[in-house]
């Protein structure tokens, strides 16, 4: 992944303003960078691949957090937003050919919200380490099959 760098200091800053926005909102420490979470959606797309091994929970948290990169896109100078968009687009595609679509999204929208074609794919592949894990996921009846 190529990671997109701010070109000046307004490009800079709307990128740090918004990112410290993520920040709070997901309490997450202030050594955690903008690059973190671009590596992290592709780390957990390769997750994906390999057979997710986490619950249900864990799979939609990554969701919200890729969402988040979309929103944080809409708060820099196109410029920048058209980087991240080309950053993300490998992991993207990787992500729609390791899951496979389902008719209603894992979670309701909340407050009419419109909500990514992300929340309407599962993995293929569900590798689930123990019997708790996997029962994360029984609760969709599609998802049996890949259990």
């Amino acid at each position: 992944m190529r990671i997109p760098k701010p070109a000046g200091r307004e490009e800079s800053h709307a990128l740090e303003s918004a990112f410290d926005s993520i920040r709070r909102d997901w309490g997450l420490h202030h050594k955690f960078q903008f690059t973190d979470i671009l590596l992290r959606w592709e780390r957990f797309v390769v997750d994906i691949d390999d057979g997710y091994p986490l619950g249900i929970d864990s799979y939609t948290q990554e969701l919200s957090l890729r969402d988040e990169l979309d929103a944080l896109a809409g708060l820099v100078p196109p410029r920048l937003a058209a980087e991240i968009a080309d950053a993300l687009r490998g992991a993207d595609s990787q992500f729609v050919a390791v899951t496979q679509p389902i008719d209603e999204p894992l979670l309701p929208p909340v407050d009419g919200e419109a909500l990514s074609s992300r929340w309407y794919r599962i993995p293929c592949r569900i590798s689930p380490g123990d019997d708790e894990v996997a029962r994360t996921w029984a609760n969709h009846t599609k998802l049996m099959l890949l259990l």
